[in-house]
This record gives structure tokens, C-alpha cells and sequence, in this order.
């Protein structure tokens, strides 16, 4: 087992760009091939069908408090049990099934779906988090797990077939200042996890990141 592996997933990302700049350069031999960045390629995976389901704004919904931290555990470590109802569970569940294939990443132990954008060691261009997720991310803000100024801006969902899981992680400062993951029923035969976080963004110039991302130096 292993760890969330972010070169793996853009190792792949690239080998799928270079495998449709190569298609592209077969149909029109005169034309030159586009260059994608991982910017737009993940854009282009948000503007693709999704769920069209949002997480309520229901004004009883848990906040965050000094009463939720986990006993026994760091100070830092809270847990708010049935944050979402049985029935938000169920639809937030649905709606990672029915996303396009394309959004899952299938890697060792799980496959993962990677929205907000790919962070790096350089911080991370964003990418808007489709419907559904936006809408948790905004009932967390609501819920003073975020701020306005940090809200999360990076999802991921990991789906785990039994027997699957993964090592704990050995990349906490990515994840600063704050993570969180949202739990569902463990009794299920599958078990899909979201994990939501504020990640740092890029600060290099678009034509940098433009090119690390196609694969040049």
C-alpha cells in the first residue's frame, strides 16, 4: 500500500496528453500540435456532465467547536459526527458514481478522483471544483471549518474496494493549514472518501507552469 502519489497521477496525465498530441499530429501532419497545460486539461474535465445534485444550506447543520475535538487524540484533531444526514451521505455518494469516467485516476489499492486542481511542490493552479463539491466546500465554510479567505479549494475522492486502503500519510505540510475528511458509512462494501483542503496556490507565471506541465524541463 502507499500513499496519495501526486507524480503518479501526473506521470499519467502527461503520458494522456502526449498520446492526443500524437493523435492530433496523425490527422493534420501540416498543423501543429496544441500544447495543454493542466490547467486547461482539468477545466476541460469540470465543463464535462456532472451531478447535477448541492449539498443543502441548512442552517442546523454542526459547527465547528472546542466540544468536537477527538479525545484522546492531538488537539488539533475534531470530529463532527452525522455532519451530513443519511440521505445527503447517500446522494453525495451517488453523485462521485455518476461523474465521467474520466474524472477517476485508478491507481494501487483505489482509485481517486483529483479536483481543485494538481498541487506541486510550487503551490497549485486552480481549477473550479464542479457543482457538488463547490457545494460541500461552501456548507464547510458555513460551518467555520474554513474561512472565507481559505475555503477549500482542493478535493479528492478515493474509492476503496474491501480489502483496500492505503498507508497513513507521509505528506501533512501539503495540507496545511487544515484537512478534511469526510467519512461515510464503513460498513458499506465500498467505501468512497472525500478529503477537502486549502491548498496554496501558484504563484509562477502561467506560460512556467504552462510548459513544466507538458512535459518540458
Amino acid at each position: 500500500m502507499s500513499a496519495i502519489d501526486f507524480g503518479e497521477m501526473m506521470a499519467k496525465a502527461r503520458e494522456e496528453r502526449r498520446t492526443a498530441s500524437e493523435q492530433a499530429r496523425a490527422k493534420s501532419p501540416g498543423a501543429p500540435a496544441a500544447v495543454l497545460s493542466a490547467t486547461s486539461t482539468e477545466q476541460h474535465l469540470v465543463d464535462l456532465a456532472e451531478p447535477a445534485y448541492r449539498l443543502p444550506n441548512r442552517q442546523d447543520r454542526s459547527r465547528l467547536t472546542a466540544a468536537h475535538v477527538l479525545p484522546g487524540a492531538a488537539a488539533t484533531v475534531y470530529c463532527v459526527a452525522e455532519w451530513v444526514t443519511p440521505a445527503e451521505e447517500q446522494d453525495l455518494m451517488r453523485c462521485a458514481d455518476e461523474s465521467p469516467k474520466s474524472h477517476w485516476t485508478p491507481l494501487r489499492h483505489r482509485r481517486l478522483q483529483n479536483h481543485g486542481g494538481t498541487p506541486t511542490g510550487e503551490g497549485m493552479r486552480p481549477v473550479p471544483l464542479p457543482g457538488w463539491l463547490a457545494s460541500v466546500s461552501a456548507a464547510l465554510t458555513a460551518a467555520d471549518v474554513f474561512t472565507p479567505a481559505l475555503p477549500a479549494n482542493h478535493a479528492l475522492v478515493n474509492e476503496y474496494l474491501p480489502g483496500q486502503g492505503i498507508d497513513p500519510h507521509r505528506d501533512g505540510p501539503l495540507y496545511q493549514p487544515r484537512v478534511v475528511p469526510l467519512m461515510p458509512n464503513l460498513h458499506m462494501p465500498r467505501v468512497t472518501r472525500l478529503a477537502f483542503s486549502y491548498r496554496q496556490l501558484s504563484t509562477l507565471p502561467t506560460h512556467t507552469t504552462h510548459h513544466r506541465a507538458a512535459g518540458h524541463p
